[in-house]
């Protein structure tokens, strides 16, 4: 639980202002997370994650309050009101957005491996656990948190109050370990949320309360008439009550309220709701801030398999390339630059990121919800083709997909800027 060494600047800046409330992946993918692999095969890497964990399960509430105390402070150095605050709201930042990527990796092996699942979210709930213990050193030394703050739902996928689940934790007193919460526990979690979800839902459906809907992709291009890829901000959001599908918000700089998209909408996913290759690759993009260095990830020299890694990945990101020139239809400068210097891709959005939805919100996701207790598909239309006018070869590809998996060979790569 030591402090963040500082990372050594890198000659691409970014505007690392973020709209999400405590949420910064920037910092957390130059400092915390890296990468095993490439985006095939490996996978995310925390530096402290089995000590955080370690800490959780051994240490009683009540000492992590101390020894988050100790740290916000550093060892009593800190005495400033304003840079307690500071230093507060910079480790509940950090502790929040590696919990979203945490929720993110749970989310993706849901529905092929429960287990892991299972174990990501008591990681998860941990750092939930440690940023509560934050909150409670700063009331202790003097400092009342912010509306934005003490508001802030630390468990958003769940229905729950997160005191609810702190209490299971800490049936005998925050002076006790927390105990282990069993699989059975968590199913009740997850049956008691969607139990929740679907009578709110049913009960908006009864009421006038105008209920959301997806956007229409038709007009998407004319959202963004005339801008430049800098007006572009998009999140991949975790969608849905189960917490295994996903959709995209956007929306153009100087509007207030993001729209919502199916991903099958945006030609991110077959008819069928195939999740496409393409998705994987703005996923991966999205989870680092839309900033990504397969050297730096690594943290190693690279190997003999890297040139074959590194120029799948170029075929995959120059795919993803023409297809946000398609659906925004900004046809001036490139939407994912490539830096020879840093060998790395930015996504030139002002923001490109990850969110993880309040499933008390009402969502366009819950018209998914069947009163008989199962998740209905969402439907889709036929607008694809028409609001991207596909050519041919193009509309084999979807085709193909829909029937098979084979989309590994999407487009050939063609940028020689970028080459090892």
């Amino acid at each position: 639980m030591n402090a963040e060494p500082e990372s050594k600047s890198t000659s691409v800046t970014r505007d690392e202002s973020h709209e999400v409330p405590f949420v910064d992946f920037g910092n957390a993918f130059k400092r915390r997370w890296t990468y095993t692999d490439d985006g095939e095969i490996g996978g995310f890497v925390h530096k402290i994650l089995p000590l955080m964990y370690e800490v959780f399960c051994k240490e009683t509430f009540d000492t992590l309050v101390e020894l988050w105390q100790k740290q916000i402070s550093d060892d009593g150095q800190i005495t400033n009101h304003a840079k307690l605050l500071k230093s507060a709201r910079r480790i509940f930042t950090n502790l929040n957005t590696d919990k979203v990527v945490i929720i993110f990796r749970a989310s993706d092996c849901k529905s092929t491996n429960q287990v892991l699942g299972k174990t990501l979210l008591r990681r998860a709930i941990a750092f939930a656990v440690h940023q509560q213990a934050v909150l409670n050193v700063m009331t202790d030394i003097g400092i009342m948190p912010g509306k934005e703050m003490s508001e802030h739902r630390l468990l958003p996928n769940y229905w729950y109050n997160f005191d609810i689940i702190f209490n299971a934790l800490y049936p005998d007193g925050t002076d006790k370990p927390a105990v282990k919460l069993t699989n059975r526990v968590l199913d009740r979690f997850e049956s008691e949320t969607y139990k929740k979800a679907l009578e709110n839902y049913l009960e908006r459906n009864r009421s006038k309360e105008k209920k959301p809907k997806f956007s229409v992709t038709g007009i998407l291009g004319k959202d963004f008439e005339g801008a430049e890829w800098s007006d572009v901000y998009l999140r991949v959001e975790l969608a849905g009550v189960t917490g295994t599908e996903y959709c995209l918000k956007i929306k153009r700089k100087g509007q207030k309220a993001y729209k919502t998209y199916e991903l099958n909408e945006l030609g991110f996913a077959t008819k069928k709701g195939r999740k496409l290759e393409m998705f994987s690759t703005l996923k991966m993009l999205a989870e680092c801030a839309g900033f990504f260095d397969p050297v730096t990830k690594l943290k190693r020299p690279p190997d003999d398999e890297f040139p074959k890694k590194r120029a799948r990945l170029k075929k995959r990101i120059q795919y993803l390339r023409e297809h946000f020139v398609k659906i925004f239809q900004i046809v001036h400068g490139d939407p994912i630059r490539y830096y020879k210097r840093d060998r790395a891709w930015w996504v030139q959005f002002s923001e490109c990121g990850v969110s993880v939805r309040d499933v008390k919100t009402s969502h366009p996701s819950d018209k998914m919800l069947d009163p008989r207790g199962k998740l209905t598909p969402t439907s889709s239309s036929d607008a694809m083709d028409d609001a991207y006018k596909l050519s041919d070869p193009e509309k084999t590809i979807l085709h193909r997909a829909d029937n098979d998996d084979s989309n590994k060979d999407e487009l050939s790569f063609r940028d020689n800027d970028e080459l090892e």
